[in-house]
């Protein structure tokens, strides 16, 4: 399988985007996360300033309501009092009074029957109103009172909150009790305030400890429940005494930023809300526009990459063409770039490894070209076995010997040991070339039976070749024909021997000197 080349281009690439990328992403997400956090805190911040001046605003209204209230309670005629339609045209006679409390403004006796009021004709006189929480709140100390918001029992019964104040005589007797009510659907400051927008879908709302919802932005919803315990914890804990900011959900399920504030006047709770993703809408941009950023630098960082290791590298492709181009058998042509940098020097210490590697080439061609043609010409057996007993070069001259060709040989190294005489086998087996365990020059004669069935003498002669690194290479040797000398020797060898019985008969004497008148022989008969 064919491994996947990766150029240096790539390999720069790939070693540079991604620290890139991971410093990048890094410094993003920290300067994304650090701006949310800010922007974060300071919109909670702007949150809970933002409800509390409303709600301040809204205590000192309520604060002017009421001290408008007494003072009316202070000024109102004391002999009106036991007159109901003098005390009526005297309340029709306030039109500032009227304007502040735009629902009713009303007269009750000390035990809460109506005397008079401005909102309806003919009116209620007579009607017992005792039941009400403002009546039991002022009778319970004879000071003013903040109702909670209820239902009026007018013919549009609209949702309504009544500020009292008791009239009393010198002596502290109270002679009445006198209210102004506010109707919550009209545009007074709560009427604004419901219809004030935070941002775009932001709103406020008010309610009472009891759950009741006070002040909404939808009408259907007031005088109502605000949620039920455990469905809005934000809130549940609001109405436990805490003030600050979180995120909710509102009635529709949409994740809310509110901030909550407890009135000091009444016991309300104000709160101010706004879609979280709206709040969060600027930051979430910004981080959007951070990571495009980010990616879009990287992208523009590899593309000036990818082009500045082509112009770099461009010598070095050029190298890289003019060495895969340089033919062995040719004269080489001196590579030459007018840069003076790295590549340059590379080329030139290229340039002189091949006028050496060329040198040495021609020695060894020489050389091989030397032993080619003595191995050719020799008439001995050349070989050359390999780790293994692979035959790596077989001579010419080995076919002549042994009647087997030089490429059956090498097929079939194998040859070599089973044409070895059955008789000689053992001496073979005990040559250390043959088992290759070190260099051997010990010379050993052996005979073979030739393809074609003839016994031949071979003289043979090997030894161990091994590297810088004492790794075997082979073994490298040569076997020479001696059948002929051997054959010579041994019918001298038959001769002497038979000269030898002829003499030893002989009854004549039969005496040899050498050179040196030395006798070297004598038979029995010249004894």
């Amino acid at each position: 399988m064919q491994r996947y080349r990766l150029s240096i281009k790539l390999k720069l690439l790939l070693a540079i985007l991604p620290i890139l990328a991971a410093l990048g992403f890094l410094t993003t997400i920290f300067v994304s996360s650090y701006i949310q956090h800010s922007f974060r805190h300071d919109l909670e911040k702007q949150q809970l300033t933002l409800v509390t001046l409303m709600a301040q605003k809204l205590d000192d209204q309520f604060a002017a309501y009421q001290k408008t209230i007494v003072s009316f309670s202070k000024n109102i005629p004391r002999h009106a009092l036991n007159n109901p339609q003098q005390l009526e045209q005297y309340l029709d006679s306030r039109q500032g009074l009227l304007e502040i409390f735009d629902n009713n403004v009303v007269v009750f006796s000390p035990q809460g029957v109506l005397m008079a009021e401005t909102a309806r004709r003919p009116s209620r006189t007579g009607t017992d109103f005792s039941f009400r929480d403002y009546i039991i709140q002022t009778r319970k100390n004879w000071l003013p009172a903040i109702s909670k918001p209820f239902q009026s029992q007018l013919n549009h019964r609209p949702p309504v909150v009544m500020f009292t104040a008791p009239v009393l005589d010198k002596d502290g007797t109270p002679l009445a009790i006198v209210g102004g009510s506010i109707n919550l659907l009209r545009p007074n400051l709560l009427g604004r305030l419901a219809t004030t927008r935070i941002g775009t879908n932001g709103y406020f709302y008010l309610s009472d400890l009891d759950r009741t919802m006070i002040m909404h932005p939808d009408q259907n919803r007031l005088m109502k429940p605000v949620a039920a315990p455990g469905v809005n914890r934000l809130y549940d804990r609001a109405l436990a005494g805490f003030e600050g900011v979180g995120e909710t959900g509102n009635s529709e399920g949409v994740a809310m930023l509110t901030a909550f504030k407890r009135l000091s006047t009444v016991n309300w709770i104000m709160a101010a809300q706004v879609p979280v993703k709206e709040a969060y809408a600027a930051v979430n941009t910004a981080r959007r526009l951070a990571w495009i950023s980010t990616g879009g630098a990287l992208l523009v960082l590899a593309i000036l990459t990818i082009v500045a290791a082509t112009h770099l590298l461009a010598p070095l492709q050029m190298l890289t063409t003019r060495v895969a181009q340089v033919d062995q058998d040719s004269e080489y042509q001196p590579i030459k770039f007018a840069s003076n940098d790295e590549i340059s020097e590379l080329a030139t210490a290229f340039n002189s490894l091949m006028y050496q590697l060329q040198a040495r080439e021609r020695d060894l061609r020489s050389s091989r070209e030397l032993f080619q043609c003595l191995a050719d010409f020799s008439q001995d057996w050349i070989f050359w076995r390999i780790p293994g007993g692979a035959m790596l070069y077989v001579s010419p001259a080995a076919e002549e010997i042994t009647g087997y060709s030089v490429d059956e040989l090498i097929s079939e190294p194998d040859l070599s040991y089973t044409m070895i005489h059955p008789e000689d086998r053992k001496l073979w087996d005990q040559h250390l070339c043959k088992t290759d365990k070190g260099p051997d020059n010990k010379t050993i004669e052996y005979r073979i039976i030739t393809k074609t069935g003839q016994v031949r003498w071979l003289r043979h002669t090997c030894v161990s070749i091994f590297d810088d690194n004492g790794e075997l290479l082979g073994v490298r040797g040569s076997n020479r024909d001696i059948t002929e000398r051997k054959l010579a020797l041994l019918t001298l060898k038959e001769n002497e021997e038979r000269f030898r019985l002829i003499a030893k008969a002989a009854h004549d004497a039969i005496i040899m000197t050498d050179l040196h008148h030395r006798i070297s022989f004598w038979n029995p008969a010249a004894e």
